[in-house]
């Protein structure tokens, strides 16, 4: 009778995360036994409901990872007689208009938050409330705010009301370039290497890059040797995708030993167009979640794994009626807000309703490539997102599309637009799918050459 869940199948790496302090499966295994697990509402949980529950959690945040289930499980139950509450703190003190919470860094809590208070034998944690108080400093376990309106006493109850949405920079560890020689002149090739991919990558305002007591999102590794009977240098860089199992893009470049600044620099410019931009947005994308949305959006694709060329349905069902936004990170370096779009402009959708884009005949979502994994994000709001205000590279495409430097205005829209905006007017969801073969990072990619340098 005994049930195995793993963190992983045997082709991929369980993640620990250091924004949730645990390991991705324990943490969202804790979230959901807490109630959302509960998939079908019955008050119970099963060990199936539960499993899936984290395994869509840790997808939509961009984890190759996928939790297994081993052994007798069907029917098998977690928890039972659930009830789902709305979270909440605990006013721990009041000085004059300073307020203590007992909410902190490990409840999800960020500075600039804005939290409704209740009296603390209040049951219905919804309305107006009795006051509203904005976080100004918090620690793991607690936080400190500042009364804006009404009233509050200790003891009573506080719930998330906004929170601001903020953009994060992309984290890159750089590494100390690995030579084939333990030499004066080697090392300072090493010097001069790593000295012009730092000037580069400090370069560009969405990177920041952090030493080796910090998780970063990618690492990056380089080599130098001979090549040409002596006369160049040959440079390999590894971009390391710190989430997706590890999972690296190799460029390569040849250089003449008074060149290898140069060539370090070439490279950071052809990782920063291919990947870097790229991997910017997409976490700001992935992070961008309502932690008290009072409705939820079902969204799928029509497959788990696209071959090149195979045409994409999205389906997304919400449970109120809202403005429904279809952003896609596709694995090319562009990104499409695939809905709204000339052909489908009214985004509206009801309550309940089953709304499958495309969902008219004049066009059709086909799969570019190349291998990789491709990022589906919904952005469901009470009132219609300003989408009028982006400028696509092209006008006139009747599907809105970003490359390169417009890919930062993806991330500029819902900062703006979502920003304090009340928790219950808004939710978002995401999915992903992959294209080529199931288990797309077990072979090692053919390098990306660059031209030589003499």
């Amino acid at each position: 009778n005994t049930v195995l869940v793993s963190a992983c199948d045997a082709n991929q790496v369980a993640v620990e995360s250091q924004k949730v302090g645990h390991g991705l499966l324990t943490y969202y295994l804790t979230k959901g036994l807490a109630g959302p697990a509960d998939l079908n509402k019955d008050g119970v949980i099963t060990v199936e409901e539960a499993a899936t529950f984290a395994r869509k959690h840790i997808k939509s945040d961009g984890y190759e990872q996928d939790p297994q289930l081993e052994g007798d499980y069907v029917g098998k139950s977690f928890v039972g007689a659930v009830e789902t509450t709305i979270p909440y703190g605990l006013v721990k003190s009041v000085s004059g208009k300073t307020v203590k919470l007992s909410l902190g860094k490990k409840d999800d809590v960020v500075e600039g938050s804005i939290y409704t208070i209740f009296p603390s034998d209040a049951t219905q944690l919804t309305g107006q409330g009795k006051g509203k108080v904005k976080i100004v400093s918090l620690s793991e376990n607690k936080s400190l705010a500042t009364l804006i309106d009404g009233a509050v006493s200790q003891g009573d109850k506080a719930v998330l009301y906004a929170k601001p949405i903020t953009s994060s920079k992309l984290l890159i560890y750089l590494e100390d370039p690995i030579t084939d020689e333990d030499s004066p002149l080697f090392k300072r090739f090493a010097g001069q290497l790593k000295s012009a991919m730092t000037s580069s990558l400090k370069k560009q305002r969405f990177i920041q890059l952090v030493d080796r007591n910090v998780v970063p999102d990618k690492f990056i590794k380089t080599w130098i040797s001979k090549t040409d009977g002596g006369k160049m240098l040959k440079v390999r860089m590894k971009v390391i995708n710190v989430n997706l199992n590890k999972s690296w893009q190799p460029y390569e470049i040849k250089s003449s030993p008074g060149k290898l600044a140069e060539a370090g620099r070439k490279l950071i410019e052809k990782a920063t167009e291919d990947e870097l931009k790229m991997g910017y947005v997409l976490k700001n994308l992935i992070a961008i979640k309502n932690p008290a949305q009072a409705f939820k959006i079902n969204l799928s694709v029509d497959k788990e794994v696209y071959k090149i060329g195979d045409t994409v349905k999205i389906t997304v069902q919400p449970e109120r009626d809202c403005y429904i936004t279809v952003l896609d990170i596709t694995t090319s370096g562009k990104a499409y807000v695939l809905f709204p779009n000339q052909y489908e402009k009214e985004n509206l959708v009801r309550a309940g309703q089953r709304f499958t884009i495309p969902s008219v005949g004049d066009y059709e979502i086909e799969v570019g490539g190349p291998p990789g994994i491709e990022m589906v994000k919904v952005i469901a709001t009470t009132k219609p997102l300003d989408l009028g205000s982006l400028n696509p590279d092209d006008p006139n495409s009747p599907i809105k599309f970003f490359s390169s430097d417009n890919l930062f205005q993806l991330v500029d829209l819902p900062t703006k637009d979502l920003n304090l905006v009340p928790v219950n007017q808004w939710a978002s969801e995401s999915v992903t799918f992959k294209i080529g073969e199931r288990n797309i990072y077990r072979e090692e990619r053919e390098p990306l050459i660059l031209p030589m340098l003499e």
